[in-house]
């Protein structure tokens, strides 16, 4: 991706934010999707005429689709893996908020079809999204355990969000009116 989508996404991000009635820390992804009129569907609750349906969409973690659920009446649903694992509960639930965060990314990026693009930036939109690093840096984070359970995921999550860091503080210089933003959004929850 080029500089100028990152940017793009980022803004992607911070508009999703604003328009969100309150903001909360570490991110409730339920309630965004909830505010964006996404039904959340895990696996274990989809029909058998549904697993047969979306078969090939089917991913380990999730996909999201648009519903005609009345004439010229559409859905957005995201399906999610919920079926936890018994040695680390708190790691899935750790996924299933960047995996719904992530299908979030495909909808408001108007992804159309699947790639491997579309797989990065729907990536770099979850990521930015539940651990931006003007916050992480805000909040004094120095190790990405640390980051893991201050906003609530996964360990192979936090490495890449500390990692992301890392880049933004090397060009911290740089005056991003993102930063600012994300900042002001947030100030009040921290």
């Amino acid at each position: 991706m080029t500089d100028k989508r990152y940017r793009e996404i980022e803004q992607a991000v911070i508009r999703m934010y604003q328009s969100l009635p309150v903001i909360v820390f570490p991110v409730d992804v339920l309630m965004i999707a909830k505010c964006f009129g996404i039904k959340l569907m895990p696996y274990s609750k989809m029909t058998a005429e549904e697993k047969q349906v979306f078969q090939e969409k089917c991913s380990e973690d999730g996909f999201c689709v648009q519903i005609e659920t009345s004439p010229n009446h559409f859905e957005w649903r995201i399906y999610y893996d919920d079926v936890l694992d018994y040695c680390n509960p708190k790691a899935r639930k750790r996924r299933i908020r960047f995996t719904i965060l992530h299908e979030l990314g495909h909808i408001i990026l108007g992804h159309t079809e699947h790639s491997q693009l579309a797989e990065a930036e729907a990536n770099y939109f979850a990521g930015y999204a539940i651990a931006p690093p003007v916050l992480v840096d805000w909040l004094c984070v120095s190790h990405y355990m640390e980051l893991s359970r201050i906003f609530n995921v996964t360990e192979d999550c936090a490495y890449c969000c500390m990692s992301r860091y890392f880049r933004w503080k090397h060009h911290k210089s740089e005056t991003r009116d993102a930063d600012a933003c994300i900042l002001s959004l947030f100030r009040s929850v921290l």
